[in-house]
């Protein structure tokens, strides 16, 4: 009775005349079994009738909600979400779209395809209203601005785990990465061997709330032995006093927010979209039990970057978070030699035989302790390798260096400021 009373208050077009009249009865009779929201609180199953109520039966119940143009389950199914659904501007999106997620479900031969197609529309009707920002002068949000233009397609997009366990390391076991789900099978193949993660956004123009937006679709593996797939939405926005390029993603399913900051790409006369570029991002760390907020570095590339080559070592060496002087520790430097010996190329072998150990870089710009502070505008002063090794040199360097993968808060630290500051304040 609560439910009826509660749908019937959500839909303003149905009206108790009306079904009374459908039904050849008196309106007083359908008031009767309906309670409305604002008597829900104080009529139960003991003082029902004294407040004029009769209990309904199931039938009758069921025969209400067909004039109504429903069923009794999707009332009360819709009933225990009443807290959240109140909440949002377009319930009656909603309804019909959940109504139609359903059919798709229940099609023997509905598509993956068909069920995303429904679920996207939920997101656009529902939810996309109250995420995108206000209109603003300096924010640049409609997709038809031609700044958008370099940005829309495809990327993969290369970031490091936030876990200490996992960072910059390889996994302990391979996995399968065949699947007869084509979006599965995508992910799985350009996912690495080690704790370098690989997602694909999507950047495209699409309409959200009346506006054209551009949207970004973002999904990777975060377990792919498990087959996890982690999926984000948002929208692209541009500065238009800086060259800054924003990003606000929301993985609803996990209750995530996550932020890129980007620039604008100086892509020249030749260069019509943007090919490689690195984001900061504003992130939640992803060990269990122990999650902080956190920020790191993603390379995005209109292109896969494979395993085992020079630009997939760049990568995870420009993913670390270095800045212009490369600290390495002695026994980092020996490993990056071990490396270097196993390399048949000819180009490392000449970097072995100019610097077999840190004390052969030693000199005005450089410290050497138990710890190298290398700056890395001194390696290409080396003139006694060529461009290329001195590339593959800063590469070797920074992939063996010090630096960390991420950086996290920790509660600790503004513990013990708050601390200093209760002592400050006790002492004035």
């Amino acid at each position: 009775m609560k439910a009826l009373g509660w749908y019937i208050s959500v839909h303003k077009e149905i009206k108790q005349i009306k079904i009374a009249n459908r039904m050849h009865t008196d309106p007083a009779s359908i008031s009767r079994y309906v309670i409305s929201p604002k008597d829900a609180q104080c009529i139960n199953e003991q003082n029902y009738e004294q407040s004029g109520k009769r209990l309904i039966d199931i039938e009758k119940a069921v025969e209400i909600c067909g004039h109504m143009g429903t069923t009794l389950e999707n009332i009360l199914y819709y009933y225990q979400f009443k807290n959240t659904l109140d909440k949002l501007p377009n319930f009656d999106s909603l309804e019909k779209l959940t109504n139609q997620l359903m059919c798709v479900e229940n099609e023997k031969e509905n598509t993956t395809q068909d069920f995303q197609n429904v679920i996207d529309h939920l997101w656009q009707e529902c939810w996309g209203s109250i995420c995108i920002p206000p209109y603003t002068t300096n924010l640049i949000m409609e997709a038809d601005h031609p700044g958008f233009l370099p940005w829309i397609g495809r990327y993969y997009c290369y970031f490091s785990s936030t876990s200490s366990d996992e960072a910059g390391r390889r996994r302990e076991a391979s996995f399968e990465r065949n699947s007869d789900d084509p979006e599965l099978r995508e992910l799985l193949e350009c996912s690495t061997d080690e704790y370098v993660f690989c997602g694909i956004m999507d950047i495209h123009s699409c309409t959200e709330s009346g506006r054209n937006l551009c949207r970004v679709d973002f999904k990777f593996l975060s377990n792919p032995k498990e087959r996890l797939i982690k999926r984000y939405t948002g929208i692209l926005i541009l500065s238009a006093t800086t060259n800054a390029v924003f990003c606000e993603l929301t993985g609803n399913e996990q209750g995530e927010k996550t932020y890129l900051m980007l620039e604008k790409q100086d892509l020249g006369k030749e260069q019509s979209h943007v090919r490689c570029c690195m984001a900061m991002v504003l992130t939640y760390s992803s060990k269990v039990h122990c999650r902080r907020p956190c920020c790191e570095r993603m390379v995005l590339s209109n292109s896969k970057i494979k395993e085992g080559e020079e630009e997939y070592e760049a990568l995870k060496a420009y993913l670390r978070m270095n800045d212009s002087t490369i600290r390495i520790t002695r026994w980092g430097y020996n490993e990056l030699i071990k490396k270097i010996a196993k390399s048949p190329d000819p180009d490392m072998q000449k970097i072995i035989e100019c610097f077999p150990d840190l004390e052969s870089l030693n000199g005005n710009n450089v410290t050497i302790d138990e710890c190298a502070f290398i700056p890395e505008s001194i390696i290409y002063t080396l003139h006694s390798l060529s461009d290329a090794q001195k590339r593959k040199f800063e590469i070797l360097l920074r992939n063996h260096s010090i630096a960390p993968w991420y950086s996290k808060t920790k509660a600790t630290k503004a513990d013990t400021l708050f601390k200093l500051l209760n002592t400050s304040h006790d002492r004035k």
